[in-house]
């Protein structure tokens, strides 16, 4: 309150004190009551407060001058990216919709326990405006649909490196393996010292309260923020050098000192180390065959072409004899024999396979855009292990590479940005 207090006080005394010369006062209004300018757009000394009273609630941090002082550095910069994400954003036509804030709301109140509905209520309790909930959300979301547009189709991944990256985790087995809590904040080398000190006061925070996962859903500017900061199991070779070197001498459940690297600085909770061991994954995987009809153009031709389906394929015992189908007159196809993750498979799909045995084909399924039948192949399970790996470790490169990338197009917005900060 002491920090809001000085800032509303200092704003009233320049207001009564410019009130006097008639020809200033309306422009010393407007300079006082701005803290930084992103390409003309204005950050307001209410958009600080409002958004310093939401974070200090939400986080559970304690509402007074220190706390504030030393966040207001962060919070600056975080409205500021915030800025360049919706200026950006418009550049390239993306929306956010009062269903999608909505949803976002939900999520956050389920995560925290919280009765629908509720979250409005509270922040009306504490005194605080729903409109600044809502913007954060709203800059959130805008943030990940940008990097879904902007970042992740820029990712590409090769066999080669699928394949190296597949040699150093079989390489690991017995090594340790790391899940961990993390909150990054970034900076520019002029806001440095005052982004560090916030880390230390929100590492001292967390010590005291241990809130870590609700700080870091607020502060962090990793990718991992909306999951509160956490990575799961990760090798040494995934984890950026400057915080394995600080973390693998970390016990668990303790928190790390500020580790500043070049362009920010990470606060670390280690939750756990175990011996990593090459999971067995060939049970995750189906291989299976999919044979797919050109619909006629004439509907009662429809039952006609899935009678001769029928008896085209109900003596097939094989995918590569299933995926070698004979062309049925008036009517072309297209086959293929495929692997994948269960999971990953649309659930009407999944649920088509689960009702199969091999080397059987399913009936036919009349669906909008043609006629599919499926056979579900005999399982090599060596193969099933090898392809499931594959995909592990590709899933690992992606989202490492997103969390470079992610974090690469955020500077590279301020670089290009004019910014002129006021406090």
């Amino acid at each position: 309150m002491y920090f809001k207090k000085f800032f509303y006080i200092y704003l009233f005394f320049f207001i009564f004190i410019n009130s006097i010369n008639a020809e200033t006062d309306n422009k010393e209004i407007d300079i006082i009551s701005i803290v930084a300018v992103v390409n003309d757009e204005a950050i307001t000394l209410t958009d600080l407060i409002s958004r310093l009273d939401l974070v200090i609630m939400t986080s559970k941090l304690p509402n007074d001058y220190a706390t504030r002082k030393n966040l207001s550095a962060q919070i600056i910069q975080t409205l500021i990216n915030e800025k360049l994400q919706s200026q950006e954003a418009n550049k390239l036509d993306i929306r956010v919709s009062k269903l999608e804030i909505n949803n976002f709301i939900a999520f956050i109140e389920k995560r925290n326990g919280m009765e629908p509905g509720t979250l409005f209520s509270i922040l009306i309790q504490k005194g605080l405006s729903k409109n600044t909930l809502v913007e954060q959300v709203k800059a959130k979301i805008i943030w990940e649909k940008l990097l879904r547009k902007v970042v992740a189709p820029r990712i590409s991944i090769s066999e080669n490196e699928i394949n190296n990256e597949l040699n150093i985790l079989l390489s690991n087995e017995g090594q340790n393996e790391y899940k961990y809590y993390e909150i990054y904040l970034n900076f520019s080398v002029q806001q440095k010292q005052n982004i560090i000190n916030t880390a230390n006061q929100i590492r001292e925070q967390i010590i005291e309260s241990g809130n870590f996962s609700e700080i870091a859903l607020q502060m962090s500017q990793s990718t991992t923020a909306k999951n509160g900061g956490l990575v799961s199991w990760t090798l040494e070779n995934s984890i950026p050098r400057v915080v394995y070197e600080k973390i693998k001498s970390m016990s668990e459940k303790s928190i790390s000192e500020a580790i500043i690297t070049n362009t920010g600085v990470y606060i670390i909770s280690l939750e756990e180390v175990r011996k990593f061991k090459i999971p067995n994954l060939s049970d995750s995987v189906l291989e299976f065959a999919t044979v797919k009809f050109e619909i006629p153009a004439e509907k009662e031709r429809i039952e006609k072409i899935t009678i001769e389906i029928i008896k085209k394929t109900k003596n097939l015992t094989s995918c590569k004899e299933f995926s070698e189908i004979e062309k049925i007159d008036g009517s072309n196809y297209e086959s293929s024999i495929r692997k994948n993750i269960i999971n990953k498979l649309p659930v009407n799909l999944r649920e088509s396979l689960s009702n199969l045995k091999p080397g059987i084909p399913s009936k036919p399924h009349v669906q909008t855009d043609g006629i599919y039948v499926i056979m579900l192949c005999y399982q090599n399970l060596e193969a099933n292990q090898e392809y499931a790996l594959k995909e592990l470790v590709k899933n690992k490169l992606q989202e490492r590479y997103f969390k470079m990338r992610s974090n690469r197009f955020i500077l590279s917005l301020k670089r290009k940005a004019l910014i002129d900060l006021r406090m």
